[in-house]
């Protein structure tokens, strides 16, 4: 399981997710990230899955003074900020975001 966090104003870039060089990549079903992340669809966090899930952060996020995750169900949220995301998920950081 990968994910990709990445700013919802843009568009993510079929071009770029496939120059990240993880392969084929599709929206995962329900079922799969529940089984993953031991979390809901709408209330991923990035953090606090029962085994290491690789994380790649489009950098349009740093642009961001605050950012707001899932916090593990579909009804919590916790603020953080762009580095401190990055040190939490210990991602990589791409351009995801289609000009």
């Amino acid at each position: 399981m990968r994910t990709i966090d990445h700013a919802g104003t843009y568009k993510l870039g079929d071009r770029q997710v496939r120059r990240l060089g993880y392969g084929a990549i599709t929206r995962a079903k329900p079922d799969d990230v529940a089984a993953a992340t031991g979390q809901v669809i709408g209330g991923v966090s990035p953090v606090g899955h029962p085994r290491p899930v690789v994380t790649v952060i489009d950098e349009s996020l740093a642009g961001y003074p605050d950012l707001y995750a899932a916090a593990g169900t579909h009804d919590t949220i916790f603020r953080t900020d762009f580095a401190a995301l990055v040190a939490l998920t210990g991602a990589r950081i791409v351009t995801t975001s289609a000009s």
